[in-house]
């Protein structure tokens, strides 16, 4: 699994469907692409090369593990499932400092890494998209902090395909950095 960094895609940073698209262009329609928006450039994480000769850095996870432990950002939709009688579940944010930790180190525990310790945590905001008429929100938090790898298969799942809902948005994706 390769990350790509774009640093002068064309996109709206207010519509993830335009992401997605200019992203389609870059690799092929069928081709999972999982990305996610930053400031100054959209990180990208898939198994092929671009087919598109666009100027972007490569890195891969190998590049960012020591001592099976490393610096990570990752932007969830922190979420529950309500089941309402007769009805599909809805997702619904989950509200609460506490309880917003408490179910990111829970998906932590599933997918092959414990957190260590967290230096920076955003306050939630709602994010809305609409399609079809219908309005989704996702419950954002960015986490920043130190993992631990502790089922090293398990993690390079989740490294390369995201935890957590909404991957196709970009929330989930784990971006590991070597400091």
């Amino acid at each position: 699994m390769k990350q790509f960094i774009f640093k002068n895609l064309k996109y709206d940073p207010n519509n993830l469907d335009s992401t997605h698209k200019a992203l389609k262009k870059i690799f092929s329609e069928e081709d999972c692409v999982r990305f996610r928006i930053e400031e100054d450039a959209v990180i990208v994480r898939i198994d092929k090369y671009p087919k598109s000769s666009i100027q972007c850095s490569m890195l891969q996870l190998k590049d960012f593990i020591k001592e099976d432990s490393a610096k990570f950002i990752v932007r969830m939709n922190i979420q529950k499932r309500m089941y309402i009688k007769g009805k599909r579940g809805s997702h619904v944010p989950i509200r609460g400092f506490p309880q917003i930790v408490k179910k990111f180190k829970s998906i932590a525990e599933k997918n092959g890494f414990k957190v260590l310790n967290f230096t920076s945590i955003s306050d939630p905001y709602l994010l809305y998209k609409e399609k079809n008429g219908q309005q989704s929100s996702f419950n954002t938090i960015d986490f920043e902090g130190h993992l631990k790898i502790t089922d090293s298969d398990l993690f390079k799942q989740a490294y390369e395909n995201g935890i957590g809902p909404s991957k196709n948005y970009g929330y989930g994706m784990l971006i590991l950095d070597k400091g």
